[in-house]
């Protein structure tokens, strides 16, 4: 499995009052580097000099905006998108094909990532959404399973979790709940 990547905003860091979230931030995101939690990647505007206060020990990318700029065209457009901005640092992408089976009378998926794994799930119906068994090979050969539930909230939003998640036999942590939002 691959070493989590996460982009943080540390814009805060640029304030000409660099108060408690810029520090939070910078605390943080250092503890979790110490703690080797994953890979940490900071997201700011365009500046002429570093932070006066609240310094990031993680890499940075800037965007071509300065803040001003930036900040306007994420509140009104949404936009630039954090991971677009990040894009050529991602690890690893996929592609999931969902589809009908009516020779099984279900829905099947098939999921193709970069590296190479392949998994395949079986798509059964619950009270507030969908439960899907899945098996699959990772790019190493080893064999791996896990049950990922999808919760239906409401018309826009729904959880998406991984359970009982094993590789070559050997049981993994589940994956905490994750809330995904249409915008």
């Amino acid at each position: 499995m691959g070493t989590m990547h996460v982009a943080s905003v540390v814009e805060q860091c640029w304030h000409k009052v660099p108060g408690g979230t810029a520090r939070a931030t910078v605390s943080t995101l250092d503890a979790m580097t110490r703690l080797n939690l994953g890979r940490f990647t900071g997201i700011a505007a365009r500046h002429r000099t570093a932070p006066q206060l609240a310094t990031p020990q993680i890499p940075i990318v800037y965007s071509r905006l300065p803040r001003p700029a930036l900040y306007e065209s994420w509140h009104r457009l949404g936009r630039p998108r954090v991971e677009s901005m990040i894009e050529d640092r991602i690890d690893m992408s996929g592609t999931q094909v969902i589809g009908w089976d009516p020779a099984a009378n279900t829905i099947r998926s098939w999921v193709f990532d970069s590296d190479g794994g392949i998994t395949e799930g079986v798509w059964t119906r619950r009270d507030d959404g969908w439960s899907i068994r899945a098996v699959g090979v990772l790019p190493d050969g080893r064999k791996a399973s896990m049950v990922n539930i999808i919760r239906l909230i409401d018309d826009n939003t729904f959880t998406w979790q991984s359970v009982g998640r094993e590789v070559d036999g050997e049981l993994l942590p589940n994956i905490d709940e994750v809330t995904v939002i249409r915008k």
